[in-house]
């Protein structure tokens, strides 16, 4: 499973993405590379994902419409349900990363998409218009979750 990293500077002011350089290049390891970030404003959320020596690499990392900003880390086992239950094309389907799903979930459900979701995962939303930040896991728990909060962020 991947890391998840962000800040959310709750002071307004523009976040410096050398703090998230910073984190990303923290994470750096033997068993963990980059799998890059994104931000926007105020927030920045990014991945660094397992090495992996056959190379496949999914996407965990997504900016989404309206400010939204998505760090991933998915095996979904239910796919084409979701797919189903949001209209999408099974061609759709096929180029669509876990992550995608979860983005796409959370634009049709807000919140409510995470007991739709069946599956390992974890994921951390940046909501830019709302000013909310959302963090999940699925139910087993199997990944940590830790957040720490700051005068500045």
């Amino acid at each position: 499973m991947k890391a998840i990293f962000g800040v959310i500077r709750l002071d307004g002011a523009a976040l410096d993405p050398a703090q998230l350089e910073q984190m990303e290049r923290g994470l750096a390891s033997d068993f963990y590379q980059p799998d890059g970030f994104c931000s926007s404003g105020e927030a920045g959320l990014g991945a660094s994902a397992p090495v992996d020596a056959s190379g496949s690499r999914e996407e965990g990392v997504l900016e989404g419409a309206n400010g939204l900003l998505l760090a991933a880390s998915a095996r979904l086992i239910n796919r084409q349900e979701l797919a189903r239950d949001l209209s999408l094309r099974l061609g759709d389907l096929a180029v669509l990363s876990d992550a995608g799903l979860i983005l796409a979930a959370w634009q049709r459900w807000g919140a409510g998409c995470v007991h739709r979701l069946e599956g390992d995962w974890h994921f951390a939303l940046w909501d830019k218009s709302r000013r909310r930040l959302f963090l999940a896991r699925d139910t087993h728990g199997t990944a940590s979750l830790y957040y720490r909060r700051t005068p500045e962020h």
